[in-house]
């Protein structure tokens, strides 16, 4: 149990002993794809990150909230006195389509390296998936765009299509899993094949995936540790409704098998909806403890 004393950061970690635990810097990355409302996992996982950020204290820990769909968006920029704002920030949030991770642990290097980041905190990004990374924000035809990936072809081979001025995207409300939208807010996605020329075909997958795995090496670079939670049945009948939990594995540097380098987190997985809230439990009460030591 994590107690506060006169400004210090103290936990048990035997029945005779306590140690102190420094304060934190911790981003909270939250994937909000409409896979989770299909499974029934959309009000459970809000209902688990709000449970774990009241494992840490709005006067000495700082936390921010990071959300992804089709694009990522900064939903608290991290500060003290946390609670509050972020709790509200989790129930106003809705599934949308895509997975684009590489967008979520952009923004959330952002905040973990950016001004309000404290010197002598211990900087944590959690970060949260069900499934794989289908989108990711690039340069299509001398623009920047957001391309995607279609996630019932198992082979990867084909591209949902692109859309156009990627913070313009809405938030919180359907756009449109594959349909074209020329027109409305800028955003046009044609439905592309493998037979057309480059980014076309299994570049999209392919791209979002090496995306994900620089992003999470520039933050592991700059002193944060990286916990991943996954959620989904690894033996899902289509590929790409599994997590991908090699992937995780690699984000967090688990074992170090990024990097002997890089900080060493930690992946947890839950295999059901039912474990969701005690993975989320798990993930808080391991950090403190181990930041104790």
């Amino acid at each position: 149990v994590l107690i506060r004393l006169v400004g210090a950061d103290i936990v048990q970690v035997a029945s005779t002993a306590t140690a102190v635990v420094p304060p934190i810097d911790l981003v909270l990355v939250v994937d909000q794809s409409t896979s989770l409302s299909a499974m029934g996992a959309w009000g459970p996982l809000k209902i688990a990150a709000k449970e774990m950020i009241t494992f840490f204290d709005d006067d000495l820990d700082q936390l921010g909230l990071v959300s992804f769909g089709v694009r990522a968006t900064h939903r608290h920029h991290m500060s003290h006195d946390f609670t509050y704002d972020v709790t509200r920030a989790i129930d106003g949030m809705s599934p949308i389509f895509w997975t684009n991770a590489a967008e979520g642990l952009r923004l959330a290097r952002e905040q973990i390296t950016g001004l309000d980041a404290r010197e002598r905190a211990i900087k944590v990004v959690i970060f949260f998936t069900d499934g794989q990374p289908t989108a990711a924000r690039t340069r299509v035809g001398g623009e920047d765009r957001i391309i995607t990936a279609r996630d019932h072809d198992p082979t990867g081979r084909t591209i949902g299509g692109y859309y156009n001025n990627p913070d313009r995207i809405p938030l919180d409300r359907p756009i449109g899993a594959h349909g074209c939208r020329s027109g409305q807010e800028r955003i046009f996605c044609p439905v592309w094949t493998e037979a057309g020329p480059g980014p076309h075909g299994p570049v999209a997958r392919s791209l979002a995936r090496s995306k994900v795995i620089s992003e999470a090496a520039l933050i592991r670079a700059e002193d944060v540790f990286i916990y991943t939670i996954a959620l989904g049945n690894p033996n899902a009948a289509n590929p790409l409704m599994r997590p991908d939990l090699d992937l995780l594995r690699l984000i967090s540097n688990e074992h170090e098998i990024a990097s002997p380098d890089d900080p060493r987190g930690r992946t947890y997985f839950a295999p059901s909806v039912a474990e969701l809230k005690a993975v989320f439990r798990q993930v808080a009460q391991d950090l403190v403890v181990r930041l104790s030591h």
